[in-house]
């Protein structure tokens, strides 16, 4: 049973990695998106 237990922290643990990497890109470029946008309005 705590063999069981480990290896589903282990598997959330490596999803909420794996997901962080994946959104972390997607974030970058909103941001930037957004700075454009801001810097477009002052010009």
């Amino acid at each position: 049973m705590r063999n069981n237990r480990e290896a589903a922290r282990n598997i959330l643990s490596r999803l909420l990695i794996f997901s962080a990497i994946l959104s972390f890109p997607y974030d970058f470029i909103l941001i930037g998106l957004y700075n454009f946008n801001e810097k477009k309005d002052l010009f």
